[in-house]
């Protein structure tokens, strides 16, 4: 579950960096847990909260290369 919870962690810190790379204000994000222990099926995969199915909304954030170019 712990390495679920940290995969989940890095799509969320890599689509705030998208978000504010938008906003021409860019941050470091450390990188302190090694990435080889993430749950590797979740830390790069956009999930909606939604009960209905939802088109990808197609923001840099949700699509595309992320900003620390693994994923």
């Amino acid at each position: 579950m712990v390495s679920y919870l940290i995969a989940r962690d890095t799509m969320h810190q890599n689509q705030w960096l998208q978000v504010l790379e938008t906003l021409d204000d860019p941050v470091p994000v450390p990188a302190s847990f090694p990435q080889d222990r993430e749950n590797q099926d979740f830390n790069y995969t956009f999930i909606s909260t939604r009960h209905e199915a939802q088109p990808n909304p197609e923001y840099p954030w949700t699509q595309g290369e992320t900003p620390d170019g693994n994923g």
